[in-house]
């Protein structure tokens, strides 16, 4: 890594694809965090609202699309021009303002300049005494947070190979000259954002020192080993991670177009080869390293929703050209197009054991068999009375022959306890349940009736008569009447 890449960058003018905008007189109070991570405030003693911080300039720089002091600190902090920044200073006074970039020194400044114009912010989170050796031994291998394996090379840059700025940098939408570090508070931080960056990572270079600015994390796509630049002690010190090889190709490319794939939980997702969806990459619910696509969509069919997502396919890259974390859950799908070594994969059918819905197919619930229509509801109840009617008319016309016959006996509770006896009182109609509402209700209305008067005492007029507004037994049919019986 060249010394001079941070000063080449600040000349530049070219600060990505920002939309220009006028100079702002606006003044953040308190602490600012910069995408990079690094931490400015403007409520400290020596710098502030209208206040100035002069000398101490690693750059100065002024363009249109940095308009304001927080831009200022977004400018600054990744490669401050050759340092690490300690402090900014924006002039609003002309358009477009003027942005300063401070070295250290400006610590030291125990006063402040006041002035209408300027407005400046002191850094609150640099360790001003980094840890700067090696961490790891020299040709070690490493293991970062998701198991890839790295190899260190302590005290070497690559300066001939350049660098890459993954669309999961904090700064790639401001990026310079394509250029943008990050921020790592050691190696393995750095190996761990390399991981995890799309497209592939292959290598990180580390400067401990953050002696090109706070972004001290810098991406490579690519690895020459003749282009190794050793370092000696009197240089900023520089290590390197290289991912080893045996994890990256280590990845399953089959594919059979236009086929389904089955998850062991059930759930079915079809498969197109040498494909990919256009959904912006901050649609994805995550990404992590898969060896297969079988395991990718086993990832999507047991996702649980954690995020407030559901999962509903995949994309597995096995050319690993988006990055090391090649299986993608996404929450939805755009246009698919042609993409060369990527496998797309559509949840067809969710996994049946996953279902909340008890009345859905297939599930076991007591309520899973669909509700009678209701008018196969209604022909059950209608022919419920109907048949009772039928059975109350002939037990009418039993007991009247029997009381023509008997009138001779007196107590009515024998009577009652005679007639309990009957067997066509326990008999039911024929597939009806073996208690049911209309048999309650028959048992119970025609003890109480017979209860309350006896039988003996009644002419056939008056049973006819008492019998004739029963709710449950109903009128008594003609061919009934009189003494025909």
């Amino acid at each position: 890594m060249k010394n001079d890449r941070g000063a080449k960058r600040c000349r530049s003018n070219d600060f990505g694809n920002l939309e220009k905008r006028k100079t702002s007189d606006f003044c953040p109070v308190g602490e600012t965090t910069t995408l990079l991570g690094q931490i400015f405030s403007t409520s400290l003693p020596n710098a502030g609202c209208h206040k100035d911080l002069p000398s101490n300039d690693l750059i100065d720089v002024q363009q249109d699309d940095i308009a304001s002091l927080e831009d200022c600190m977004n400018w600054c902090a990744p490669w401050g021009g050759g340092g690490i920044v300690y402090g900014v200073a924006f002039d609003f006074s002309s358009s477009p303002g003027t942005c300063y970039c401070k070295g250290q020194g400006v610590l030291n400044n125990t006063t402040y300049v006041a002035n209408a114009s300027v407005h400046s912010a002191l850094t609150v989170n640099v360790n001003p005494n980094p840890y700067l050796q090696c961490p790891y031994q020299n040709a070690s291998t490493q293991v970062a947070t998701d198991g890839s394996k790295y190899e260190i090379y302590c005290n070497q840059d690559m300066p001939e190979v350049d660098d890459m700025c993954p669309v999961t940098s904090p700064t790639y939408n401001v990026s310079a000259n394509s250029l943008c570090p990050t921020h790592a508070d050691s190696l393995q931080d750095c190996m761990n954002q390399c991981t995890a960056a799309h497209g592939l990572c292959l290598a990180v270079v580390y400067l401990p020192s953050m002696f090109s600015g706070y972004g001290n994390c810098y991406y490579k796509n690519n690895v020459s080993t003749g282009s190794f630049d050793p370092k000696n002690s009197i240089d900023p010190p520089v290590h390197m991670a290289i991912l080893d090889q045996d994890n990256v190709w280590d990845v399953d490319s089959s594919c059979i177009n236009g086929t389904n794939y089955t998850s062991p939980n059930g759930a079915i997702f079809e498969i197109s080869c040498n494909t990919n969806d256009n959904t912006p990459f901050g649609t994805d619910i995550m990404s992590f390293y898969s060896k297969n696509m079988s395991a990718c969509a086993d990832a999507c069919a047991t996702y649980t929703n954690s995020s407030g997502y559901d999962c509903v396919g995949v994309v597995f890259d096995s050319s690993l050209t988006d990055g090391y974390q090649n299986c993608y859950l996404k929450s939805i799908f755009g246009v698919v197009a042609p993409m060369s070594g990527h496998q797309w994969a559509l949840l067809a059918q969710r996994a049946q054991n996953t279902s909340t819905n008890s009345s859905s197919e297939g599930a076991h619930s007591p309520f899973s068999n669909p509700a009678p229509s209701l008018s196969s509801s209604s022909k059950t109840w209608v022919a419920g009375p109907v048949i009772g009617a039928v059975i109350g008319v002939a037990m009418i016309a039993g007991l009247f022959f029997w009381l023509r016959r008997h009138r001779q006996l007196s107590q009515s509770n024998k009577f009652t306890s005679d007639m309990a006896s009957l067997p066509y009182l326990k008999e039911r109609p024929y597939g009806q349940p073996e208690v049911g509402p209309f048999e309650m209700e028959q048992e119970k209305h025609i003890p109480e009736m017979h209860t309350e008067r006896s039988l003996q005492e009644m002419d056939p007029d008056q049973i006819r008569q008492e019998l004739g507004g029963n709710p449950v037994l109903g009128e008594v049919p003609e061919q009934y009447e009189g003494d025909s019986m």
